[in-house]
């Protein structure tokens, strides 16, 4: 018994001086092995996913400890750090899943299949095993030497023997009280690894994280800050933060309400979130932050400190505030738009409506919005709308449509243009062209006078004059005859003004004609310049001709383009020095 006792006392004495659990666990091993006469010790330990054993970094070899560890040796030990065992098949998955201690006379001798490193366990000259688990009690109030109630299995202890040997109960059992003894201390060190482990990675956040990270006592000083805090702030480091601000409510938010508030929120809820402020930097500029931050109390309830994150969203903030303004200005322009807007997607449906104005006879949007076009428009209308809604998807292209629509009993005209917004969706813009309408009809009027009223009895006046200047009527006096003359040169005026308006109207409403044929170009110009040399002469201006060109050919109708350069030719002699 005081073998046992020894080596506990002696292994937990070394173990609880180990700095992690590989190197716990490689003690538990040597001192085993130098305690009771084993050649090899390794350990195997569940994968991080907890799918499968793997051998752990801890090993022993008595061989090892001259510095001359054979080539078989260290060829088996790297195979068994390669392997991964499922639970239940080999010696270390056969123990974990039995939780009892396992004794093997001559591994080389067995099968792969009942252990699974024969052939290299031949080699290396290794041949008695034992595998014993080590166990903790499933719950923490169990005491450790407990063996009645529920356990877990932690790790599973192989030793292995240069020469067959059977079974060993002493051994066995001097084995397995050490192993169930230093569970506990082993689970210790685990807890300790893991624990440093969360620290070291919480450490790695804290000191990397982008975002602030704090804790601040209640009555607002820094307990601590990351590098992030300290330069969201302006500072170089968490100590110069700590040092600078030592009353967050006065130096840190610009509003001085803002830290009660905070407290206040806290106070309520232990929680806030999204907690935006402005605040000051070191330099006294001023930015944005956004915290989130909980309420750390002790297990009486009593608050200990805040703590929380902090990111800065000055960017967001402006980004924000340039959106608002543009919305602003984009609502102001199209309030003041005299046309109706809306969007209609593929289906026809309207996404949102404008009216020209709010009365009590417009659609408001509630009214509009959700609907489709054949609920608010005439259903020939309707139809004449989502044709063009599907061109303007179709083919990426402005659509242009009018139509009239009876209010009051009245008829009103409109004119719609249609242009792609978005995916499977049109921006319209419609206008009430009533007016318009009714100004080209008094227009249209106005031409049909001038070509009817207007043209033929001056083409008459025109005529006579012409014969009488002409000798028909007669010698007439000198001076009546320049009179004359004025008055039919004014006429012939007054004939190619309405002509120029006839033609215009002709173009607006594309009823033109063009008679286009090949024309020497050089020619056409001389018998503009020969028909306009009157003309010039009386501004005392000359044409002359240089072409660049002996001959050059264009497309065109002859009497429009001589008209166009009769036009050019007089408004030059007209306005040139």
């Amino acid at each position: 018994m005081q073998q046992p006792i020894y080596l506990l006392q002696t292994m937990f004495q070394a173990i609880s001086e180990a700095p992690d659990f590989p190197t716990a666990l490689g003690i538990a091993l040597r001192m085993v092995c130098e305690t009771t006469g084993w050649n090899y010790g390794e350990a195997w330990v569940p994968r991080a996913d907890g799918t499968a054993l793997e051998c752990s970094p801890a090993w022993y070899s008595n061989a090892n400890q001259f510095g001359n560890l054979p080539p078989a040796i260290e060829q088996f030990r790297a195979s068994s750090q390669d392997m991964i065992v499922p639970f239940g098949e080999g010696l270390p998955g056969r123990v974990w899943v039995s939780q009892q201690p396992e004794w093997i006379h001559d591994v080389s001798s067995l099968l792969s299949t009942a252990f699974l490193r024969a052939t290299l366990a031949q080699l290396a000259g290794l041949k008695a095993a034992l595998g014993v688990p080590i166990t903790t009690p499933i719950k923490p109030q169990q005491p450790e030497h407990d063996l009645t109630g529920e356990r877990q299995v932690i790790a599973v202890l192989v030793f292995f023997m240069l020469e067959p040997k059977s079974e060993d109960k002493p051994i066995v059992e001097l084995v397995s009280t050490v192993a169930t003894q230093l569970g506990s201390v082993i689970r210790q060190k685990q807890t300790e690894e893991a624990l440093r482990r969360a620290e070291e990675r919480y450490r790695s956040i804290f000191e990397n994280a982008l975002d602030g990270i704090f804790q601040t006592t209640p009555d607002g000083k820094y307990i601590s800050a990351n590098p992030a805090l300290a330069h969201i702030y302006g500072y170089s480091s968490p100590q110069e933060l700590m040092a600078g601000l030592a009353d967050i409510e006065h130096q840190l938010y610009v509003h001085p309400s803002r830290r009660s508030d905070f407290v206040a929120l806290m106070q309520r809820h232990d929680a806030v979130s999204g907690f935006e402020s402005q605040i000051y930097r070191k330099d006294l500029s001023v930015i944005w932050i956004s915290e989130n931050a909980r309420a750390v109390r002790d297990h009486n309830g009593k608050l200990l400190y805040y703590e929380g994150t902090v990111e800065n969203i000055t960017e967001r903030k402006h980004a924000e505030e340039a959106l608002r303004k543009s919305e602003a200005k984009n609502r102001a322009l199209l309030n003041v738009i005299p046309d109706l807007m809306f969007r209609i997607s593929k289906e026809g449906c309207y996404l949102d409506f404008k009216p020209v104005k709010q009365d009590d006879e417009s659609l408001t949007p509630d009214e509009v919005v959700g609907r489709n076009l054949f609920e608010i428009l005439p259903p020939e209308v309707a139809k004449q709308a989502q044709f063009h809604v599907d061109q303007a998807l179709k083919t990426s292209e402005i659509q242009r449509f009018e139509y009239q629509l009876l209010e009051q009993g009245s008829p009103r005209d409109y004119e719609a243009r249609l242009v792609v917004s978005g995916e499977d969706e049109v921006l319209a813009i419609v206008r009430d062209i009533t007016e318009r309408k009714k100004i080209e009809s008094m227009k249209n009027e106005f031409v049909s006078m001038v070509s009817h009223e207007l043209r033929t009895p001056l083409t008459s006046v025109r005529g006579s004059l012409g014969l009488i200047i002409g000798g028909v009527a007669g010698e007439i006096p000198a001076q009546a005859k320049a009179l004359i003359e004025i008055a039919h040169k004014n006429s012939e005026r007054l004939v190619l003004l309405i002509n120029d308006i006839l033609d215009i109207e002709k173009i607006e409403s594309g009823k033109m004609d063009f008679h286009l044929q090949p024309l020497d170009l050089i020619a056409l110009v001389e018998q503009a310049i020969t028909a306009n040399q009157a003309y010039a002469d009386q501004h005392g201006v000359k044409f002359v001709l240089q072409p660049t060109v002996l001959k050059a050919k264009v497309n065109a109708d002859s009497d429009r383009l001589t008209q166009v350069l009769t036009n050019l030719l007089s408004n030059a002699a007209k306005f040139s020095p």
